[in-house]
């Protein structure tokens, strides 16, 4: 992002977004013609908002051990928003070994001071179902997450996990890259 010639990216340390422009207010499910390219281009922190923010109280962090997850974990570990609030790291697995490992890296990367308040679940089934309705049942204000990690070529051929999750949340998700 540029601004009279100079990189203004490197200043942003989170930039908020409402998830829906007027075009698409009345319509759930799908995003501003803009906020993909927005979130595709840029690589700072993310809030998307989707209706009148309030602060949160649970956070889900969606994860998955790549270096996005990694970095969305890390934030909510570093700042003093959720210093004080719920932890949800969820990993949607079809192997329990794999789940259990990467369960035990979220684990370490928190540190000891940081798991008294954290929650480690493993989930069965399809990821955006499972953790949009985990989010649901438990009632979690916000969702981090690793975004859009793969190709362009990739996400038109596959789908995007971002994408889905963009076009099927009801609370704010803050993505990082």
């Amino acid at each position: 992002m540029y601004f009279d010639g100079g990189v203004i990216e490197s200043s942003i340390r989170v930039l908020v977004l409402g998830l829906r422009g007027e075009d698409h207010e009345r319509d759930n499910f799908s995003i501003g013609t803009q906020v993909e390219e927005i979130i595709r281009s840029l690589h700072v922190p993310i809030l998307l908002v989707n209706q009148e923010f309030k602060t949160p109280q649970k956070v889900l962090i969606a994860y998955d051990g790549s270096p996005s997850s990694k970095k969305a974990l890390a934030m909510v570990l570093n700042e003093p928003l959720f210093a004080k609030i719920e932890r949800h790291i969820v990993y949607v697995h079809h192997d329990k070994e794999a789940s259990e490992k990467l369960l035990n890296e979220a684990c370490a990367l928190l540190g000891e001071s940081a798991l008294h308040k954290s929650v480690f679940v493993s989930l069965q089934g399809e990821p955006v179902a499972a953790l949009l309705a985990y989010q649901e049942k438990q009632g979690i204000d916000l969702m981090a997450m690793g975004a859009f990690s793969h190709s362009r070529l990739r996400d038109a051929l596959l789908g995007s996990f971002t994408a889905k999750i963009l076009s099927q949340t009801q609370k704010p998700l803050l993505l990082l890259r």
